[in-house]
């Protein structure tokens, strides 16, 4: 059934939790549910929450983008960010990050003929704009291991000189 984004809030650093509200529920276009949340506090200050879902207007499922100012109390509408190219994009849950330069980065995967390639989505304007870095290079699988899972669920976190490390799940072995 129909799966909306919950919100609940504590002021005493996650001792005590208010009564979790519907953030975020099915839109014109949304498919089955709306889920792999990401949250993060921009530069601005402002909230930014990226999920997946579909509008009317996108070719198949994708990343949204939405923003609060006013510290999730409400929401901006939704920003598809990934390509529209017909091929499922999606993240994983808290995947969003920042880099020390002040990009925002997430890890994403394309679903390419079955086939999952991960990338990166990144902005460098606190998330008003959307790029996509290229796919991880093909990891050599066998054809069996890449119908089978190929690789999926990448997270990306920055190395101490600056440097990206990606990392995911594959049947390959690890």
């Amino acid at each position: 059934g129909n799966a909306p984004l919950y919100l609940a809030r504590s002021d005493d650093g996650g001792r005590t939790w208010s009564q979790p509200r519907q953030m975020i529920g099915m839109e014109e276009g949304s498919v089955d549910n709306v889920m792999l949340v990401s949250l993060l506090r921009a530069h601005n200050d402002d909230l930014l929450i990226a999920y997946a879902d579909q509008t009317p207007a996108m070719q198949a499922r994708g990343m949204m983008l939405r923003r609060s100012s006013d510290d999730g109390q409400t929401w901006s509408a939704r920003q598809p960010i990934a390509p529209d190219n017909g091929n499922i994009h999606q993240a994983n849950n808290a995947c969003l990050i920042t880099l020390k330069s002040g990009r925002i980065v997430l890890a994403m995967r394309e679903y390419v003929d079955g086939i999952r390639w991960p990338y990166a989505l990144f902005s460098d304007d606190d998330g008003r704009t959307w790029q996509a870095g290229r796919h991880v290079p093909d990891p050599e699988l066998t054809d069996e291991q890449k119908r089978g899972q190929n690789v999926n669920e990448p997270s990306i976190c920055e190395l101490a000189d600056g440097r990206l490390l990606i990392t995911m799940r594959s049947i390959a072995g690890g």
